[in-house]
C-alpha cells in the first residue's frame, strides 16, 4: 500500500534500486532503497513530454476553459446599449470567441514552458514466470 517516487539507480535479478533523495521522495535523507520485485505490485515512469505538446495540452485546456467563461460572462451582458450584443446569445457567442482565442495563447505559452511529464507502466519483470514449467493449457 505504500508508494514511493526516486530515480532509477539499478535492476537485479530479484531487486529494484531507487535513489530517493531530493526531488524524488518525501523522505528526509538522502539514500538508495532496495525494493524486492516480488513485493512490487505496480512500477511506473515518467517521460518528460515535448514543448510541441504540452503547447498542444496547454491550448485546448486554454480553448475550454476560457471559451466556457466568455459565454457566461457573454450571456449576462446589456442588450439594449450601443456596440452591446443584441441577444444573450450574440453576448455568449462573442465572448466564448474572444477569451476562447485569449485562453489558447495563455494557455500555449504556459504549456510549451511546463510541458510536464506524462506517467506510461513499466512491466515488472518477475522470476517465478521463467521458472514457471509450460503446461498443455497455455497452449
Amino acid at each position: 500500500g505504500l508508494e514511493f517516487e526516486g530515480r532509477f539507480v539499478r535492476l537485479d535479478a530479484d531487486t529494484l534500486v531507487l535513489w530517493t533523495g531530493p526531488g524524488g521522495s518525501t523522505a528526509a535523507a538522502a539514500t538508495d532503497r532496495s525494493f524486492a520485485i516480488s513485493d512490487l505490485t505496480r512500477l511506473d515512469r515518467g517521460v518528460p513530454r515535448s514543448s510541441w505538446r504540452g503547447a498542444g495540452r496547454g491550448t485546448l485546456w486554454g480553448v475550454l476553459i476560457g471559451g466556457l467563461a466568455g459565454a457566461g460572462l457573454g450571456s449576462v451582458q446589456e442588450t439594449d446599449c450601443f456596440l452591446c450584443p443584441s441577444s444573450k446569445a450574440e453576448g455568449a457567442m462573442i465572448g466564448s470567441i474572444v477569451l476562447g482565442g485569449a485562453g489558447a495563447v495563455v494557455g500555449a505559452l504556459v504549456g510549451a514552458a511546463w510541458p510536464g511529464t506524462r506517467w506510461e507502466s513499466v512491466p515488472l519483470p518477475r522470476p517465478s514466470d521463467a521458472a514457471a514449467p509450460e503446461t498443455g493449457r497455455d497452449r
